[in-house]
């Protein structure tokens, strides 16, 4: 069974860790690990892109009810991901689904929202 590698950190775009959150994405592409992130923005987003254009299944972990929800009131992407589970959880409740369905967890940047996934793994 493929390792299942969860990233999580900041939803905002960081330029000075931007090539960081690329070259993780193709390094768990490289080791044909599954990615697993909370579909959102920022450097989780760039990680998922990069690993998704080279080759890694990427599973996005959805806050929302449905994709619609999740465009429209979270403000998510729906582009980097190979599927989107929608948990309809709200974003606390997608975190404990997102941090318990992974193998490993790795955080790169982040804030509060990054503490409340942190304090779950």
């Amino acid at each position: 069974m493929k390792t299942k590698i969860g990233v999580m950190g900041s939803a905002e775009e960081l330029p000075e860790v931007r090539e960081k959150a690329d070259a993780l994405g193709k390094a768990i592409a490289a080791r044909e690990a599954i990615l697993l992130t909370g579909a959102t923005t920022g450097l989780v987003y760039a990680t998922g892109k990069a690993a998704h254009q080279a080759g890694a299944t990427h599973i996005g972990i959805s806050p929302a009810h449905d994709e619609q929800e999740h465009f429209e009131k979270y403000r998510l992407p729906v582009d980097a991901c190979d599927a989107i589970i929608y948990t309809g959880f709200g974003l606390k409740g997608r975190n404990v689904v997102l941090v318990r369905s992974c193998d490993i967890v790795i955080f790169i940047a982040g804030s509060i929202g990054s503490l409340n996934e942190f304090t779950i793994a």
